[in-house]
């Protein structure tokens, strides 16, 4: 009987996950939600690796310092060029035409982020012990 509740719960928490992201990727657009994406990748992968830096730091590797640091200066380049590269797109987008299509896009693109993160939730409630026999 838990096993039947449990596939519910995770299944009801999915379709309102799948809602809300289509809903916030209809709102704002495919460039809008790429930039998102790409900022809170830009902003995991600085997480790790200023931990990195603070543990080497700790440690005394200081080859592992330097690559922290080259690694942390080498995303923000990263992350400028791309903000160059997306800004003259932005504007594109508002033009009548390709703004309906931006807003469809964006909303599939809210449907595949609400699809990967069903699918790591399901893993992590796996690794803790709460199998859902799909």
């Amino acid at each position: 009987m838990l096993d039947i509740g449990l596939k519910i719960a995770f299944f009801l928490l999915s379709f309102l996950l799948a809602a809300w992201r289509m809903k916030k990727g209809f709102h704002n657009g495919m460039m809008k939600e790429i930039v998102n994406i790409l900022s809170t990748a830009v902003s995991c992968v600085s997480i790790v690796l200023i931990f990195l830096t603070i543990s080497s730091v700790m440690a005394k590797t200081f080859s592992m310092l330097t690559v922290c640091v080259l690694g942390l200066i080498g995303i923000g380049i990263i992350f400028k060029l791309c903000k160059l590269i997306f800004a003259p797109v932005a504007a594109i987008v508002n033009i009548s035409i390709i703004n309906g299509l931006d807003k469809i896009a964006g909303a599939v693109l809210g449907l595949g982020e609400a699809i990967i993160c069903s699918w790591f939730l399901y893993h992590i409630m796996g690794y803790f012990g709460i199998y859902i026999n799909l």
